[in-house]
């Protein structure tokens, strides 16, 4: 969002602005309409590969334990921006993703994450 707001003093400055953004042609669609970011300043990373190889935060690296169902997992996901990932492979690894993610923003596994928030 702050980018955002400086966009125009940017262009004037000759700096491009381009977004990485982890997720779903979905997701992107709902970030670019709450933000007002046009979509070609917006690179969609499926599995946050960038993010790894950049060696930034992706928090305490929990797993949803084995034990709870695709189902379980499902219900919670409904109930999240993006919602249940129609590739059956997705299921755990959108639901880690986002485990994950709530932990980071609780700042767990992130540090300087809660002040940012």
């Amino acid at each position: 969002e702050f980018l955002l707001s400086v966009e125009k003093s940017l262009e004037e400055n000759d700096i491009e602005l381009q977004i990485v953004g982890i997720g779903d042609t979905t997701a992107a669609r709902n970030f670019c309409d709450f933000t007002g970011l046009s979509p070609e300043k917006l690179c969609i990373d499926p599995n946050g590969d960038l993010h790894r190889d950049l060696k930034l935060h992706s928090g305490p690296n929990f797993d949803v334990p084995e034990g709870v169902s695709d189902d379980v997992i499902k219900f919670f996901l409904r109930q999240l921006p993006g919602g249940v990932p129609t590739d059956e492979d997705q299921l755990r690894p959108v639901g880690n993703a986002w485990l994950n993610y709530l932990a980071m923003c609780a700042g767990i596994g992130a540090p300087g994450t809660l002040p940012e928030i």
